[in-house]
């Protein structure tokens, strides 16, 4: 992943048009690895979520605990080093954690059905 120049971004308005335009492809390109990272992330996570599913159901737990949601949360926060990120990171993390549920509930019906 490429190193976007600080400088280059702090003087816009001193690059012609193709500067900018290869600057704004430079960063699409890194945001497009990091994605590319999240979403490896994110099937991990699924994977992981989907084996929380199956212990809660063979222990006859819900798949929804506000508590555990609210830790994960705190922890999140407590490690990010900006506040810049803050409340993204929030509804962020509520719309992963929705979806970690729904993984559980798949997998908690299935082994009911079974």
């Amino acid at each position: 992943m490429k190193k976007v120049n600080k400088l280059n971004l702090d003087d816009l308005e001193t690059l012609s048009l193709a500067e900018k335009e290869n600057l704004l492809s430079e960063i699409r390109k890194n945001v497009d690895e990091i994605d590319k990272d999240i979403l490896k992330l994110l099937e991990k996570r699924a994977r992981y979520s989907k084996e929380i599913g199956k212990v809660k159901s063979a222990l006859n737990l819900p798949f929804y605990s506000s508590e555990r949601e609210k830790e994960i949360i705190e922890k999140l926060l407590t490690n990010l080093k900006s506040s810049l990120l803050k409340g993204s990171l929030v509804r962020i993390y509520e719309r992963i954690l929705d979806e970690s549920r729904a993984v559980q509930r798949e997998e908690i019906t299935k082994r009911k059905n079974h």
